[in-house]
């Protein structure tokens, strides 16, 4: 049987259930049209995509890499209405209840399915990391103990599906392992990641061997991958830093069969 994953945008569907419909009560008296709202849009997932596993992501802050860019990013914006911020807990109870896994991360925006065998490898890649970052042949997630681009070509192209995220500072690998690690959890045994950036689980390399392995994973453009041009060619903005003091968005990527 084949598998499929659904990624709802929970804010986005719970905002829109709210003012879709009027407001409603449960017996207690409380609000629940968001909720009775998120419901029906979820019935009517399962019952017209017909997904084996879903998750349903929330952003738990208002504060992004768009705020950086231009601090009146949603400035005008009016706050959550009381009467929508009181169905949150139900609506996480609901989907407890369904079970249905619910993601919750600052700042990442956008994560979008990919395929992997549209991602971009080149050699130029390992040069650059060899020419350019001081942990080359000093952090076991790096060159040349990270796979090569070759081998990061063959591992690609095993795979079907893929999630490719962005975010706003340095924590794009340990969310990339925290995704795989719930998608592996969920029966997706081939899932792997690679984050951004060099490895910063120590404070330095053990030159005996990694000191955590189970956590450990290398970064896009240490295995070859091109992000520049792979980030382009699926349409999500990525340029070069024109000084230290710019704000960087980094990418991860979660494969998935």
């Amino acid at each position: 049987m084949d598998k499929k994953l659904i990624i709802i945008d929970g804010n986005s569907v719970f905002y829109r259930s709210f003012y879709a419909l009027p407001l409603l009560t449960n017996l207690n008296g409380e609000y629940s049209n968001a909720i009775y709202g998120f419901a029906n849009s979820i019935i009517k997932i399962i019952t017209e995509m017909k997904p084996t596993h879903i998750v349903v992501a929330f952003d738990v802050s208002k504060h992004t890499f768009r705020n950086e860019i231009f601090s009146a990013y949603k400035a005008t914006r009016a706050p959550m209405p009381a009467e929508l911020a009181s169905q949150i807990a139900g609506l996480k109870e609901m989907l407890s209840a369904m079970d249905i896994k619910m993601l919750e991360k600052e700042g990442a925006d956008p994560a979008i399915l990919i395929n992997p065998r549209e991602v971009a490898t080149a050699p130029w890649t390992v040069f650059k990391c060899q020419f350019g970052c001081s942990s080359y042949g000093h952090n076991h997630c790096c060159p040349p103990k990270a796979p090569s681009y070759d081998k990061t070509r063959k591992i690609l192209d095993c795979y079907s599906t893929g999630i490719l995220f962005r975010i706003h500072g340095w924590n794009a690998t340990a969310m990339a392992f925290r995704c795989s690690r719930e998608i592996f959890l969920d029966g997706y045994y081939k899932t792997i990641a690679f984050g951004s950036g060099m490895c910063k689980l120590c404070q330095s390399c053990d030159p005996a061997g990694c000191r955590q392995p189970e956590r450990a994973i290398p970064s896009m453009e240490a295995c070859g991958i091109d992000v520049f041009a792979t980030a382009r060619h699926f349409g999500l903005e990525i340029d070069t830093l024109r000084c230290p003091d710019e704000k960087r968005n980094h990418f991860g990527l979660v494969l998935i069969e």
